[in-house]
């Protein structure tokens, strides 16, 4: 009687942890449909070289990896790249301004993209006034992203995050 008990008690839980996804009237919508329009909404971002992605973990490099807990961000808008990230690791010279973490807002000199396994990679080259970076991204079809930034005055150094899809998404219209 306990194990049967028991056993019900468990398929309870399991059918409780299950996640409905629901549209704007309250219709449950398939997972499958959700991942679909995730995809595009990917796919449509990473075309229009328009996307934000939102860092929560860093992979210094011979260090742990530490959990983000602000509102770290690289943005790519067309022609222009800004980035706000933390940075740990080696410095080869100090910075003008003396800040360590990367604040970056200047234009793509360099933009490079190519398929890979369920996403796409990014390579940006982009400089200010004393560094230059190569970001390379691995964005995702399902949103994760992975970032790999190198500057010519600090060590290599690693991201994880996910791409911002909620918000509007609105393609240009061809000519």
């Amino acid at each position: 009687m306990k194990k049967i008990v028991i056993l019900l008690l468990s398929v309870v839980v399991m059918f409780g942890c299950a996640t409905v996804y629901r549209d704007s009237e309250g219709n449950v919508v398939p997972r499958e449909k959700i991942e679909i329009l995730k995809t595009a909404a990917v796919k449509g971002h990473l075309a229009e070289k328009r996307f934000r992605i939102f860092v929560d973990k860093i992979y210094p490099m011979g260090m742990p990896v530490r959990t983000l807990n602000e509102d770290y961000v690289i943005e790519v808008s067309r022609d222009s790249i800004g980035m706000m990230l933390p940075y740990v690791g080696r410095l080869d010279r100090a910075p003008i301004d003396g800040r360590v973490g990367i604040e970056v807002l200047s234009p793509i000199y360099s933009y490079t993209s190519e398929p890979i396994k369920n996403g796409e990679r990014i390579l940006i080259e982009t400089r200010d006034q004393t560094e230059t970076y190569l970001v390379v991204l691995n964005i995702y079809d399902d949103g994760s992203a992975n970032v790999n930034l190198k500057s010519n005055i600090r060590a290599s150094i690693g991201y994880s995050g996910v791409m911002q899809l909620n918000d509007k998404f609105v393609p240009k219209r061809k000519k």
